[in-house]
């Protein structure tokens, strides 16, 4: 049985990370929206979201 291998996971720049992050806790912008214009699961922002506001 032959199937699609998975993809490989994605090697984020932490430059990048917080470029995408500050633009995820913006005021009145949707964070699922945010993600899905780079290509990356909702999850994954939510995640960089919540690691970035508990560090302050």
């Amino acid at each position: 049985m032959d199937s699609s291998p998975a993809a490989g996971r994605r090697s984020w720049p932490d430059e990048t990370k917080a470029r995408i992050v500050e633009e995820a806790l913006t005021p009145d912008v949707n964070v699922s929206a945010t993600a899905r214009r780079y290509g990356m699961s909702p999850s994954q922002l939510f995640g960089w979201r919540r690691k970035a506001i508990a560090k302050g």
